[in-house]
């Protein structure tokens, strides 16, 4: 395979990922119907062909090259070869329940919400990449054009408002490349720390507003999938354990409290669940839907499976007020500098037509 394949095959498998929750639905009806996963293949090509989808062409090519490689291949093991690593603890769970197709079926229904909340988490931050970039070059202009002004009227003295306009532009103009490395830092440290710092004052940081996104959202995506294992029959603390399958340390500990807390106290399972993993707006409805629920595990699985377009709105309204803050904080300094440049250019009008 040469440069340009492995580009184009990167391309397409990441393309995939954004889509692949069709694929779980189309796979979940195909067993449905006692489709074999080799015939399933082929159709998702001719399929593929017919609609000018060549990401559907591929992973069909992809799973008939495994499946031919070994017969005997099991579901999990076949899919392996185009599904991310973060959904193969589902297809296990799926494989192993007595229900494989409604199974598959629910993996979709998680998948599509992780895509779902992944889209408005990028665009978020792509909104506030444009806002902060816009304010900041906005900023730095309008602080030059303040700067040549009090450079060109350096016998007129400014006071009040405009006094503090001065300076601030003084201060952008000599340190703005400071601003825009601390703020990338600043970005920086909270992408590579987020899934790494625990403890005390993570878990206090967890309950604060805005400061506590990361947690309503790996909690969101936790009760999704949490949901999916319970209903593939996976018991309460098996499933729990097998959130704690990939690399993030910043789950693994809270997973771990989860499970200390029922090894202690077994019937307390309300408290388990307090332990920090999960949003208290998640926790008062679980309490809720458990009061009605013939078992906490079924409440889990509401949870999970038909309330997902709440626990989205909430994010949605999360994720908009940590960008109206940051866009408040950043956009104020571009406002307060053009503002500042109307009034003093009307200032340095009236005292020129002074004499000066």
């Amino acid at each position: 395979m040469n440069a340009f394949d492995k580009i184009e095959d990167i391309y397409y498998s990441t393309r995939f990922l954004f889509f692949r929750d069709s694929f779980y639905f189309d796979l979940a009806d195909a067993l449905r119907r006692d489709v074999s996963l080799k015939d399933f293949a082929r159709r998702e090509i001719e399929n593929g062909k017919i609609l000018k989808d060549e990401t559907r062409v591929r992973v069909g090519k992809k799973l008939i090259r495994t499946i031919e490689n070994d017969d005997s291949v099991g579901l999990v093991a076949s899919l392996k070869c185009v599904t991310p690593k973060g959904d193969w603890p589902m297809l296990r769970a799926a494989e192993a329940s007595n229900d494989v197709e409604n199974s598959i079926s629910h993996i979709g229904n998680v998948v599509a919400f992780r895509i779902r909340i992944l889209m408005l988490v990028s665009g978020m931050a792509l909104m506030l990449a444009f806002i902060v970039g816009m304010s900041g070059g906005i900023s730095v202009l309008t602080a030059d054009t303040i700067n040549q002004i009090e450079k060109s009227t350096n016998q007129i003295k400014f006071s009040g408002f405009n006094q503090f306009t001065v300076l601030l532009s003084r201060f952008i103009m000599d340190y703005w490349h400071v601003c825009a490395l601390a703020i990338a830092a600043i970005v920086g440290m909270l992408v590579y720390f987020a899934p790494r710092y625990i403890g005390v004052l993570r878990q206090k940081i967890d309950e604060w507003p805005i400061l506590g996104l990361y947690r309503d959202l790996k909690s969101a995506n936790a009760i999704a999938t949490l949901s999916m294992f319970l209903s593939s029959g996976l018991v309460l603390k098996k499933a729990i354990i097998s959130l704690t399958e990939d690399d993030n340390p910043w789950r693994k500990w809270q997973i771990q409290k989860i499970v200390q807390s029922l090894d202690t106290q077994p019937e307390e399972l309300m408290k388990a669940f307090s332990r920090g993993l999960f949003s208290a707006r998640l926790r008062s409805r679980l309490a809720s839907l458990s009061d009605s629920a013939s078992a906490f595990e079924d409440a889990i699985i509401s949870l999970g499976r038909d309330e997902l377009e709440n626990i989205e709105k909430q994010i949605k309204k999360t994720l908009i007020a940590a960008g109206s803050t940051i866009t408040f904080f950043v956009a104020s300094v571009a406002v307060i500098l053009s503002l500042g440049t109307q009034t003093i250019i009307s200032f340095v009008y009236n005292e020129l037509s002074k004499g000066y």
